[in-house]
């Protein structure tokens, strides 16, 4: 019996009405799609959505006194000067007296006026008072103030004779830009307890992001060029095994590799005892890149076709009729493709011996070998785009930061420091912190302390550039893993946009600091697809192996709980191919244990005598909260239903499922030994299920982009028609996932999570200038997880910025029990102190050695109007809500 059997892995013999439609459709389709996208465009502004991104300008928060109600001709003045322009929004917070008097609660009335510099009205909203209830937080809304900034402005409080509402204030004056008067007489507050806010607009935020980048092109050029360096290399001497990848992929592949290689580096040189310096960092980026630079000139020169992977994409040719080859015998399974029909390869397999049998070839829009043509680099061109405006984003979500969010930040910092002064990897923490032992991950602080010895930056900004640069190459990476699983540009652009801009991780990993994670996440999915490639591929690609080693070892490194999810898809790749290429990820696994040994037997060693650290009960439930956000429940819902569809075409034996399906396979095994005490499994402190779900919108992206384009060409192969009205669709989904997302990314900074402000960078700066190098910094802070206490405000910053010891350092200090035990009970201790104005509350910072206080913008549990009347204390520096005392 014969049998047709055409290139690649689709099912269904190419008709010559099918190639009808397409040729007939292709002029038809960008006026479609334009028009979806401005059909879109204007639904959006006439209804408004999304909202406008408002965000935090002026903060005094802190309170303690209660304003009197001003009634008849009394007035409550408040003026502020805001940061930003665009004001259009400030908060109070209102007292209810609960006077006796019946005509208070029938007839009262509080009036609410905002003010320009010159007396203008702005806005006035009247309010009776039987409807505002004791400590309501009060919103006056108006429109935006395009040119606010620096402006002084004036928040005015009335009511008639039976008003009982106010406001609540501070005595001490810790803001002082503006000043509160009742009748024009200072009161017994210094200050209103009030927040404003501004709105971005989008051309304030155009400026702002062009300014942003400007400012930081060479810090990020360096980035660029320091993480592709070692990877671009590697790629250079094994090109005969990646030689077909065009720039894309070659980059997400180079940009692993570096992260990666340079976390192995640092840590053999540290084993043989020699460090790293600034010149030596120079000396090695300068000499590598001459040598890329020199072989791309060789290239051009001698062997013209080795440089064409980095300007084309190359595609598989149309179906043609000639490409039909007629056999006698069915063809042989796959091994471990479950049944699923393969294709017998009838293309010149010189032209790429990389080709993945299973994977998706098809393409509608293939060509020829390759072309220069303008249409062959759209694909580059939209990537690029995407790339872009995915850095643009996330550099605009930190522009008003002057320290990276949350409680890792601050010990990235201290890592980052400690590395950048010994050069090396660390085997303890001194003279830092009293620690000698060093379970953490160091792989990312490998980049981070690298940057700081080659230029010097502030380490705060560096960290707040370099992550987010690292975040925007994430879509990148998810690009290059896609196009490695698929060779299809249209599904590996897909990816890629999901993750660049309406996912809403990785771009969250921002408020946590999540730098190492974020690292290891930029490398995981070229470990998969390559991963992938050499267990499911040809025998060409099953030398790739030590790729598979050397980027498994980087995750190793890097993050070591992403490495723990990356097992469990390599060993399910594995069984579910029926061991095929076994041998090679055997080679991979030995390489990746030599290369990380020395730090095996280190981690070895320090935990044979660490104690476990207790975790609260609620450490592994599920984070249900991460699905609010933005479009994330309907992503989801979304991911299953083309799960669905994969299955279905699974079942029908239709290649191209095989990846969603072991995707989605990959997600359940892992759902499943995190699960723990519910299915009667052993938990670990080592991994739990908010680390992995985290980690969950790269197979999310990779099934969603798989599935819908497959659904999308065979919905758009059966009439003209369709195929125009899916080109509109697309257009207005892109546009409105565009606007969804660029929203969702820039306001992605979560408001609790940040913890020090620009008053804290000036305060910090004084402290290092005019304290004593061996003083002891009281900080606020607050029990972070479990036993483990951490730093609430600027204070958590003092050690790694100014090197001055804190009560409170950041969290490494609990791989010390002494020093654990110690820093537990201080805080404990204090914490329960009423009132810091009694001189008796002092002792217990004298007990611990303690010189000076440091009360940051965001504050804690020290009060700076009570340690400002306290006797035992002396001010020494108040700025912006910054204070600093000392002791007598």
């Amino acid at each position: 019996m014969k049998i047709i059997t055409l290139i690649g892995p689709d099912d269904t013999e190419s008709h010559p009405r099918d190639r009808s439609i397409a040729r007939a459709s292709g002029r038809w389709l960008l006026p479609p799609f334009i028009l979806g996208a401005l059909i879109a465009l204007v639904w959006s502004v006439n209804s408004g959505w999304p909202r406008p991104i408002v965000s935090l300008d002026v903060n005094q928060n802190r309170l303690n006194t209660a304003v009197q109600a001003p009634q008849g001709n009394s007035r409550i003045r408040q003026t502020f000067i805001p940061q930003h322009d665009g004001l259009t929004e400030i908060e109070l917070l209102l007292i209810r007296y609960e006077y006796d008097n019946e005509a208070a609660d029938s007839n009262g009335y509080v009036r609410f006026t905002l003010l320009n510099k010159d007396g203008q009205l702005i806005t006035t909203r009247t309010e009776e008072t039987k409807q505002i209830v004791h400590n309501q937080t009060y919103l006056l809304r108006f429109p935006p103030q395009h040119d606010s900034a620096g402006q002084e402005y004036t928040i005015v409080l009335e009511g008639n004779d039976n008003n009982i509402v106010s406001a609540w204030g501070y005595d001490l004056d810790v803001y002082e830009d503006g000043t509160l008067e009742i009748n024009g007489e200072p009161s017994e507050a210094s200050d209103l307890r009030f927040i404003t806010r501004y709105q971005l607009t989008f051309l304030a935020g155009a400026v702002l992001t062009l300014k942003m980048l400007l400012d930081n092109l060479a810090l990020m050029a360096l980035v660029v060029l320091f993480l592709l360096l070692p990877g671009s290399i590697l790629l250079i001497v094994s090109r005969r095994w990646l030689y077909r990848w065009h720039f894309g992929v070659w980059l997400g592949a180079a940009f692993a590799l570096g992260a990666s290689s340079w976390a192995i580096m640092w840590l053999w040189l540290s084993l043989i005892g020699a460090r790293w310096r600034p010149w030596s960092l120079w000396a090695i980026f300068i000499i590598g890149w001459f040598f890329v630079l020199g072989w791309l000139v060789r290239s051009a020169i001698q062997r013209r076709n080795d440089l064409e992977p980095f300007f084309n994409f190359p595609k598989i040719p149309r179906r043609r009729s000639s490409d039909r080859v007629i056999s006698d015998q069915e063809p042989t399974p796959l091994p471990g493709s479950a049944g699923l029909r393969p294709s017998t390869k009838t293309y010149n397999e010189s032209h790429d011996e990389n080709l993945n049998p299973g994977s998706n070839l098809d393409d509608n829009d293939g060509y020829q070998g390759y072309s220069r043509n303008l249409k062959h680099f759209m694909p580059g061109l939209i990537l690029l785009l995407v790339v872009f405006l995915g850095l643009s984003v996330r550099l605009l979500a930190i522009r008003d930061l002057a320290f990276p969010p949350w409680v890792d930040s601050s010990r990235h910092a201290l890592i980052t420091t400690l590395m950048a002064e010994t050069g090396q990897f660390p085997s303890d923490y001194r003279p830092l912190l009293p620690v000698d032992r060093t379970p953490y991950h160091y792989g990312f602080h490998t980049i981070s302390a690298s940057l700081a010895l080659m230029t010097g930056q502030s380490i705060p900004h560096l960290l707040l550039i370099v992550g987010q640069l690292l975040n925007a190459l994430v879509p990148l990476t998810v690009f290059a893993g896609a196009y490695l699983f698929t060779r299809r540009n249209s599904t590996s652009l897909l990816a890629g946009f999901l993750v660049a801009i309406p996912f809403f991780f990785p771009g969250y990993y921002v408020t946590w600091g999540r730098m190492t994670q974020l690292t290891a996440v930029m490398i995981l999915p070229i470990a998969m697809a390559v991963t992938w490639g050499v267990i499911r591929g040809t025998r060409s690609m099953s030398k790739q192996w030590p790729f598979v080693g050397l980027l498994a070892a980087g995750l190793f490194l890097i993050h070591f709980r992403v490495f723990l999810l990356f097992i469990p898809f390599v060993a399910l790749v594995l069984i579910l191919s029926l061991g095929r290429h076994w041998r090679w990820i055997l080679a991979a696994t030995a390489l990746a244990l030599v290369l990380v040994a020395p730090r095996i037997f280190q981690l070895f060693s320090d935990f044979s005598s660490f104690p476990l650290i207790s975790s609260p009960s609620s450490y592994n439930d599920f984070p249900v909260g991460y699905m609010a956000p933005g479009w994330e429940t309907a992503f989801l819902i979304l991911g299953a239903v083309t799960f669905f569809i994969a299955l279905l075409a699974g079942i029908k034996k239709q290649s191209w499922a095989v990846i969603p399906i072991t995707l989605t396979l990959w997600v359940g095994l892992v759902a499943v030994l995190l699960s723990g005490q519910r299915l009667g499994l052993p938990e670990t402190w080592l991994l739990n299920i908010n680390s992995a779900y985290i980690v969950l919108f790269l197979p999310l992206a990779l099934i969603l982009s798989i599935v819908t384009v497959k659904v999308w060409n065979w919905l758009s192969m059966r009439h003209w028609s369709i195929r125009i009205a899916l080109w509109a669709a697309t257009g207005a989904m892109l546009t409105l996932a565009l606007l969804q997302g660029i929203n969702q990314q820039v306001s992605i900074l979560n408001p609790d999570t940040i913890l020090a402000n620009e008053a804290d960078a000036k305060g910090l700066n004084w402290l290092a200038t005019y304290s004593e190098e061996e003083s002891m910094v009281a900080v606020s802070s607050w029990n972070w997880l479990g036993s483990t206490w951490a730093g609430s405000d600027g204070g958590a910053w003092i050690l790694p910025v100014t090197g001055r010891s804190i009560t409170t350092p950041p969290v490494d200090y609990i791989y010390d029990s002494t020093l654990r035990r110690r820093v537990a009970a201080f805080n404990e201790d204090i914490s329960q102190i009423d009132d810091w104005s009694d001189p008796q509350a002092v002792a217990r910072l004298k007990d611990e050695g303690v010189d000076l206080i440091y009360v940051g913008s965001r504050g804690g549990f020290f009060d700076p109007s009570e340690l400002y009347r306290n006797p035992e204390l002396k001010l020494l520096y108040s700025q912006d809500g910054v204070l600093i005392f000392s002791l007598n």
